[in-house]
């Protein structure tokens, strides 16, 4: 297999204007005291799970009840994705810290009580946790890290890991801020954002092994599109839709930008709030984007919201094979 490795900088994104043609709904009851993240569409139970990232906290909205539930996880400081486990009703891969916790949560009501740590990074240096985590087409749990305290924004030694029978093995380096991770299994690439760098990179990906193929060779770069001054204005969370496009969230932008395998930004829609963090396509037929936000003291911050009318459809989420 050919390897390459597409670079896109995001710096800024207000030289694009917003499309209008489609709505945004605030989810009532959905918002949250921290960072909102990692949304999850489970297409079984018609729910978007996610999380409050510094409170540990699990939330389910129930599209068709059109409610949120919410549990908080005992004896964890930090919840920093969610993600189902096959085969398991009720038990979730949850990324606590430098852990990865197996979670059981009826998905309405307290308690959420760990039943396993099935993976530690033992040597993470300890202003290091767990931040955004998703599984390939074939259930394979990745997870990276970030830092969480001190200058977050500073080189980091963040990495990314692959879980493989009760280890995290690392498969990236060099990482600043781990962020969002996809894939597009139609032509087997692997969508990576690390924020620090304010880059999205796509790497051909062998989904039949579960291997990043990594290569130093840049076959697009847009840089410098407008310099923005404050740093946490990065690409964070991606979705992808059902053609194999990505769809990124701009971290305190306020903005998803869809954008093709050229780089080019073609589409970009503009949130109720400035302080987004990670989106996930949802809905009967994933037609639907659910975008999460950090609470920040103003009226949209902390929400989850539904993106109608967007003119894309989605590709299904996978749930964690724990036994592959």
């Amino acid at each position: 297999m050919k390897s390459t490795l597409f670079l896109l900088t995001l710096l800024v994104f207000s030289a694009y204007g917003c499309d209008s043609d489609y709505k945004f709904e605030k989810i009532p009851g959905s918002n949250v005291s921290g960072i909102g993240e990692q949304p999850h569409w489970d297409s079984s139970t018609q729910s978007l799970y996610y999380v409050d990232v510094e409170n540990a906290v699990l939330l389910r909205y129930n599209s068709q009840e059109n409610k949120v539930h919410r549990c908080k996880v005992e004896n964890v400081e930090f919840t920093s994705f969610i993600v189902p486990v096959e085969g398991k009703p009720n038990i979730f891969a949850v990324g606590c810290g430098r852990d990865i916790n197996l979670i059981e949560w009826n998905g309405y009501s307290e308690p959420c009580t760990v039943k396993e740590t099935i993976a530690t990074i033992e040597n993470l240096p300890s202003d290091l946790r767990f931040n955004h985590g998703n599984c390939d087409p074939s259930g394979r749990l990745f997870a990276g890290t970030a830092k969480y305290s001190g200058d977050v924004y500073t080189n980091t030694g963040a990495a990314l890991y692959k879980y493989n029978n009760g280890e995290m093995e690392e498969v990236l380096s060099d990482v600043g801020i781990a962020n969002g991770l996809i894939w597009d299994k139609s032509r087997d690439l692997f969508y990576f954002n690390d924020g620090l760098k304010y880059n999205s990179m796509v790497y051909d990906y062998d989904i039949e092994n579960g291997e990043i193929i990594t290569s130093s060779e840049s076959v697009f770069t847009k840089e410098n599109i407008e310099q923005e001054e404050d740093p946490s204005y990065m690409p964070d969370g991606v979705t992808i839709t059902s053609e194999g496009y990505p769809i990124t969230t701009v971290y305190k932008g306020g903005k998803l930008l869809q954008y093709n395998r050229d780089g080019e930004i073609v589409k970009e829609f503009c949130v109720p709030t400035k302080t987004t963090t990670s989106s996930a396509f949802g809905g009967e037929d994933l037609e639907d984007i659910y975008v999460t936000s950090e609470a920040d003291g103003s009226e949209n911050g902390g929400y989850l919201f539904k993106l109608s009318g967007s003119g894309f459809k989605g590709a299904s989420m996978s749930s964690f094979k724990l036994e592959m």
